[in-house]
């Protein structure tokens, strides 16, 4: 019977996989501050284990290729990660979770791993040595980044590695033009189509490993010798890791134009909850009572999430700007950027996060494509599934995306400071101005909301409230903040409330702002007053013949910094705001300009005909009745045909 070994890759602490063929070997062993039991480790006897954050899993291939009698010599040798597992069973058989990305990466996710997980795919020891031995190499399915919008490998380097480098890739490519020419056929295969193979993953026969790992690494070591990763980001020093798998492309692809060895490719499994066993019992017991100011809360099972805390882009820089967006809104999303970029600084270094769930990688690709210079980085962070279902909203002009700000304080938890804002916004010079402004102790800095505050005292109400008995109902005191633009100390930030507290508050109130009533709620009276300059609200109509209260703030419209086009009427709808031209200057810039336009035509149609069929429906009524009813339906008609004119 053949002898068969897969190692299966650890760097952090996840949940063990271990069987008399699964073998667990931790990565980057000489670095670790922890050697983990009851495994292997990549720097026993020859290896590049202190290299492990230029080449990442491959330092346990590596360490298997050099120490290959410490393995029993088997006949098969393979390579998993603790999330990514070979499917040995028919996928179609899982359930689809992201069709789109699933059909793209050849993946099948799983939320949790259940005690008949490895039975379900086809992983048990026993179908491993009824499967593996029939063929001489299998891999997982070639990715298809068609499904994405993605022309070529070339372009999805681009896109999907957060810091990339193309250049880097050049040089791979020219090095195997010159070195190993007889690989070119499969390398002009990977610039040409959407087609490649991911993750390093593979089961050979001996002889194949030997001689991918002979190929494989003195490709890598030439190109180490010639790529300096001093000023990557952190997750980009992998470069050799990335470079890794088009040299596996390349190296299957050669194996298949050869038509001698039997070949079988199969679906990945991608776990999302990976922690240890005792963390997921205690996370159990977590999701039922959370400890807060309220006391002991039920939580209903899976309603609330933890996150990744992101890594900061930049080797020296501790500050992040933040800022929600869904796929519809990626053109607005677009030209508040660009706003940004035009009025950035060379000196500062402008790290970008967008809050998403649904962006499609065409979008993605045009965003981050506004970032020319490398003091920038634009980088997507998914949400999917964070927020649960039972989230209130009350205007037609806000999502849930709006809530994605109450996770700014556990993703940003490598950061000293964070700026979070709305991308109804342009800004008219350096946002990086904010983070220097001295909050004096406090967690989370804002400008007042002017219109609430000016409406107080006219005594207007708000769906039925007064304004001021609302601000009571939502525990309110004083001063009133606007969270278009916050800055947030994000140590203070998080020992004031956790992410699970302002989502709990979230859930069970319907406020008529969303997070911004919970962000005033939970951090009364510790906001630091922002001058009005940044973030000052444009609303239709009360610039025109402004109120007492507004004639001081409307003063300072030409001295503003940032200008928030807020509420029902976006600037991108109606173009004759105040400063709406400088939000449709700045449009003009960006790849979206038609597309607004074309939105903007289609929406002031819509807007002719919605208004002249309510006038006609007003004029009609004035002829049937008479008194104040007929005073009534006139004045209605006159105000729809003055917007009409």
């Amino acid at each position: 019977m053949a002898l068969v070994k897969i190692l299966v890759s650890y760097h952090d602490k996840h949940r063990i996989f271990k069987s008399d063929i699964l073998t667990p070997i931790q990565t980057g062993a000489a670095l670790a501050s922890e050697c983990f039991p009851g495994m292997l480790h990549d720097d026993d006897g020859k290896n590049i284990s202190a290299e492990n954050p230029r080449y990442a899993e491959l330092s346990a291939q590596y360490w298997a290729w050099k120490n290959y009698q410490k393995l029993g010599n088997p006949d098969y040798i393979g390579f998993m990660h603790y999330r990514r597992h070979f499917i040995f069973n028919e996928a179609n058989q899982f359930r689809s979770y992201h069709p789109e990305l699933e059909q793209c990466y050849q993946l099948v996710y799983f939320h949790h791993i259940r005690k008949s997980y490895f039975k379900d795919i086809g992983l048990t020891d026993d179908n491993i040595l009824r499967f593996v031995p029939q063929y001489d190499c299998i891999c997982v399915k070639e990715a298809d980044f068609s499904k994405l919008g993605i022309q070529n490998s070339v372009e999805d380097y681009k896109n999907r590695i957060p810091g990339s480098n193309v250049k880097d890739l050049e040089l791979f490519f020219k090095l195997i033009e010159t070195d190993y020419p007889q690989y070119m056929p499969f390398v002009k295969r990977l610039q040409t189509t959407p087609y490649k193979y991911l993750y390093n993953m593979f089961i050979m026969r001996r002889e194949l490993f030997e001689s991918y790992n002979e190929f494989l690494f003195a490709v890598l070591d030439k190109l180490d010798k010639q790529i300096d990763t001093t000023h990557y980001t952190p997750n980009y020093k992998r470069v050799l890791g990335y470079l890794g798998e088009f040299c596996l492309s390349v190296f299957i692809n050669k194996l298949k134009s050869e038509e001698k060895w039997k070949i079988k490719e199969v679906y990945c499994s991608f776990c999302c909850d990976t922690r240890p066993q005792r963390a997921r019992i205690t996370r159990f017991f977590k999701n039922y009572f959370i400890k807060n100011n309220l006391g002991l809360v039920k939580i209903k099972q899976g309603e609330i999430m933890s996150f990744e805390p992101i890594v900061p882009a930049f080797k020296h820089c501790s500050y992040v700007i933040g800022m929600s967006s869904s796929n519809q809104y990626a053109p607005y999303l677009a030209v508040y950027l660009q706003s940004i970029i035009d009025h950035a600084k060379e000196e500062n270094l402008y790290d970008i996060v967008v809050f998403e769930t649904d962006m499609s990688a065409e979008n993605k690709k045009r965003i981050r494509a506004l970032a020319h210079t490398p003091n920038f980085s634009i980088r997507f962070y998914n949400l999917q599934d964070a927020f649960g279902t039972k989230l209130y909203v009350s205007q037609h002009y806000f999502a849930k995306q709006c809530y994605y700000r109450l996770a700014l304080g556990e993703v940003f938890k490598k950061y000293q400071k964070a700026i979070f804002t709305d991308i109804d916004l342009a800004a008219v010079s350096d946002i990086f101005e904010l983070f220097k402004i001295d909050m004096q102790g406090k967690p989370i800095a804002a400008c007042e909301e002017i219109l609430w505050h000016a409406d107080i005292r006219e005594g207007k109400r708000q769906h039925g409230f007064s304004i001021d008995d609302y601000l009571e109902k939502i525990g309110c005191s004083g001063v009133y903040y606007n969270t278009g633009v916050v800055v947030a100390d994000i140590a203070k930030f998080n020992e004031k409330a956790s992410f699970r507290q302002l989502l709990q508050i979230a859930q069970e109130n319907k406020f008529i702002n969303l997070e911004q009533d919970v962000l005033n709620k939970v951090f009364n009276n510790c906001f630091y007053t922002l001058p009005s300059c940044y973030n000052f609200e444009i609303i239709n109509g009360i610039f025109e013949e402004p109120a007492e209260a507004f004639k001081n703030y409307a003063a300072e419209i030409e001295n503003a910094k940032i200008y928030h086009y807020l509420a029902a009427d976006k600037v991108w709808f109606f173009p004759n705001l105040p400063k709406g031209y400088v939000w449709w200057e700045i449009a003009r810039k960006t790849s979206y300009y038609e597309k607004l336009l074309e939105t903007y035509i289609h929406s002031y149609c819509w807007r002719f005909v919605g208004n002249y069929l309510k006038y006609m429906k007003y004029h009609l009524f004035s002829r049937l009745v008479f008194g104040k009813m007929k005073a009534r339906y006139l004045r209605k008609a006159d105000t729809y045909l003055s917007r009409i004119k």
